[in-house]
């Protein structure tokens, strides 16, 4: 009887023309520790697990499953349900987007611009203030707030309850990594629409908000990307693209704090017009920065 380990060698070698079409660069080291992680909960030495169990030896139906979703190309963190991203997994479905690797940069610039702004005000006598729009996971916000030692107060945002709920989900797996007295809520809403009433201000402000065109940038989009990601986390309609983010901004200029910075992902066909909107706001510094791969990413705003 076939070992799991061999059952996924097989499937590999036999389906390796259309794994790699929906899985780009996909290793069978890879295919096999998602899978031990999904049936085990947790990745064994050489994967020692997957070589000890036959394949229909107790788990055939849940790895089926596994095998089956990969068929249909479902990405692997909706499968197992888990994504990796800077120094943690964090919980994920269909509902919240999947954390990219090149996020962790945004990650990094933060964190440096907290402990910029913390170092400068020594006798700070209040925590500094976060706010992240569109928190999709919450990995951005507990990425950053994890890799802080001082305490901060932040509010993370999003349109979506289905969003929010895995956000608390993997803020509750997460909490004892972040200072003991940091403060963090969570709030359903559409951009700072609700600081019209609350007039809340913030040192640090960022987003991955929805930044594709929805027709001029479809091509560009993998086909499985649309098929199972979140569309209101992914696109904007083409013609609303600039009078979307016109406002965005205006509501981010407001909420800043003086000598406050908002970091923003982007698109690299479009981050050079949004850069240009920017500067219309009357503010020191409107930069972009270039992620792992060359491309222009991030628009990084000083006021």
């Amino acid at each position: 009887m076939k070992s799991l380990d061999q059952y996924a060698s097989d499937y590999f070698k036999t389906n390796l023309g259309v794994l790699h079409s929906f899985y780009p660069g996909l290793r069978v080291e890879v295919l096999k520790r998602e899978l031990e992680v999904y049936l085990f909960g947790v990745e064994s030495h050489n994967g020692k697990r997957l070589k000890e169990f036959p394949f229909l030896q107790g788990h055939h139906q849940k790895a089926m499953y596994f095998f089956n979703s990969m068929d249909k190309g479902m990405p692997l963190p909706y499968i197992t349900g888990k994504a990796f991203f800077y120094k943690n997994d964090f919980f994920v479905n269909p509902n919240v987007l999947i954390p990219r690797s090149e996020t962790e940069i945004l990650v990094e610039d933060a964190v440096g611009f907290l402990k910029k702004m913390r170092n400068e005000k020594e006798s700070l006598d209040k925590d500094l203030k976060i706010l992240e729009v569109g928190t999709g996971s919450g990995a951005l916000i507990l990425s950053l707030l994890s890799d802080l030692d001082f305490s901060v107060d932040a509010l993370a945002t999003d349109i979506s309850d289905k969003a929010l709920e895995i956000a608390k989900k993997n803020y509750f797996h997460c909490q004892y990594g972040i200072h003991a007295r940091t403060k963090l809520s969570f709030l359903e809403a559409d951009r700072l629409f609700f600081n019209e009433k609350e007039h809340l201000t913030f040192d640090l402000i960022v987003s991955n908000p929805p930044y594709i065109k929805r027709e001029e940038d479809f091509g560009l989009v993998h086909k499985k990307v649309h098929e199972y990601e979140p569309h209101e986390a992914l696109y904007l309609k083409d013609e609303e693209y600039l009078a979307w983010f016109d406002v965005f901004f205006d509501q981010v200029k407001k909420a800043l704090n003086p000598g406050g910075v908002f970091i923003m992902e982007g698109h690299e066909n479009h981050l050079g017009s949004l850069q240009t909107l920017f500067l219309t706001k009357n503010v020191q510094k409107v930069d972009l920065k270039k992620d792992y791969c060359d491309r222009i990413r991030f628009l990084i705003v000083k006021v």
